[in-house]
């Protein structure tokens, strides 16, 4: 939405740099101190967890963040929302992360733990699952990310699919979470804390886990990269990332 570089480039970068966020161009930054200025309260709504957005996409006027698609959320440095895995959930998927014979990628607030088999003694990695949560902050992950044929075969299991939430994302990659660990939850939570007279709400996506985004604000709004049936639900649909569609969409709601 306000940056994209290629997933299969970023294997490339320094082993620091991997797994940080994009942030956008020098027009979109400015659109977003523009907006700030004008008066409005600008959130940051991802599903990258706290520590793998870029420090310079942090250096915007944001008032606060939800991350961890929705499982974790802030406002001005405060925690306001604060929901992980439970160590029950997590015992149940070991079993079939372990057995999978895949690279599973954990992700709690400080960070991110690839669990494999042959996974080097290093922090970071980690050979089971408990290994692996023994490094995230509070023992505690918030979403963990695999292929989507494994996710598909975890979503047949009865006791466990009521419990989790699937969002598919590039590259046949499908992330896990609490059912409750949506945006439009995390969203929902900023909502409540703020001033109830705080004004429209607007909301710009371009991804599966952008769907609940749109059921939880006033104004929806796709990127012209968008899924087409993120479009569908959308209220308005702006111009692509290449081309500075949180800009045009800014504009166009006379936002800046």
């Amino acid at each position: 939405t306000l940056a994209w570089q290629d997933p299969r480039l970023a294997q490339d970068l320094p082993e620091d740099e991997r797994d940080l966020s994009p942030y956008p161009n020098e027009a979109v930054s400015q659109a977003i101190r523009d907006f700030v200025a004008n008066g409005s309260m600008a959130f940051i709504c991802t599903g990258r967890t706290l520590s793998c957005i870029h420090p310079k996409l942090l250096e915007l006027p944001w008032t606060g963040i939800v991350c961890l698609a929705g499982g974790y959320a802030e406002i001005n440095g405060h925690a306001i929302r604060d929901l992980s895995m439970t160590p029950s959930m997590l015992q149940r998927l070991a079993p079939y992360l372990e057995q999978s014979g895949e690279v599973i990628r954990f992700e709690g607030l400080n960070g991110v733990v690839r669990m494999s088999a042959d996974a080097p003694d290093a922090p970071g990695y980690a050979r089971t699952l408990g290994d692996a949560v023994t490094q995230l902050q509070h023992y505690s992950a918030y979403k963990i990310l695999m292929s989507t044929s494994l996710a598909n075969h975890i979503a047949q299991d009865k006791a466990l699919e009521p419990l989790l939430c699937f969002n598919e994302l590039e590259l046949e990659v499908t992330e896990i979470s609490p059912r409750e660990c949506t945006k439009r939850g995390g969203i929902q939570s900023v909502l409540d804390a703020l001033d109830p007279h705080h004004g429209t709400v607007y909301g710009i996506g371009d991804a599966s886990n952008d769907v609940s985004l749109m059921n939880a604000v006033d104004v929806g709004i796709a990127m012209g990269n968008a899924p087409d049936y993120l479009k569908k639900r959308a209220d308005y649909i702006t111009d692509s990332v290449d081309k500075d569609g949180v800009v045009k969409a800014l504009e166009h709601f006379r936002l800046i």
